[in-house]
C-alpha cells in the first residue's frame, strides 16, 4: 500500500506533465468580410496531415455549416475514415455562424402568413 506521502507525489508528478503537454490544434480559423451580410464571418479550415507535401493534387472539400458546434467531430471523422481507407483525404472548411443569425442564413425567404422569426435570409 502507498504512503499519503508516495501518493501525493505521484499524483503531483501525474499533474505536473499534464500541464507540460502541449494542446492539439485542429486547423486554422480565418476571418473574411462579407459585403453582402455586411459583416465579417469566420471559417475553419482543416488540411489533411500531408497536405504540405502533396500541395499540386486536388483534394476533395468539405464545406460544412456551423462549423462552431460540429467543426472537431467532423475533421475527426474525416480523418478517421480516410485513414482506413474509406473515404479520400480532403480538405474540411467549416463556416461559423454570427452570433443570432443562424435562422436569418439558412431559411429562404418566405411570403407565408406567419413567418418564423428572424428567417428569410437566403437564397
Amino acid at each position: 500500500m502507498l504512503s499519503k506521502a508516495t501518493f501525493l507525489s505521484l499524483l503531483f508528478l501525474h499533474i505536473s506533465i499534464l500541464n507540460a503537454q502541449t494542446p492539439v490544434s485542429i486547423g486554422e480559423t480565418y476571418e473574411i468580410s462579407s459585403t453582402i451580410l455586411g459583416e465579417d464571418r469566420q471559417l475553419m479550415v482543416a488540411l489533411p496531415t500531408d497536405y504540405e507535401e502533396r500541395m499540386e493534387e486536388a483534394f476533395p472539400v468539405l464545406y460544412l455549416l456551423d462549423a462552431e458546434t460540429n467543426f472537431h467531430h467532423t475533421t475527426a471523422c474525416v480523418a478517421f475514415l480516410a485513414r482506413n481507407r474509406r473515404i479520400p483525404q480532403m480538405i474540411v472548411v467549416g463556416l461559423v455562424n454570427s452570433e443570432g443569425n443562424r435562422t436569418r442564413d439558412l431559411t429562404p425567404s418566405t411570403e407565408d402568413a406567419n413567418p418564423r422569426p428572424g428567417a428569410g435570409g437566403a437564397d
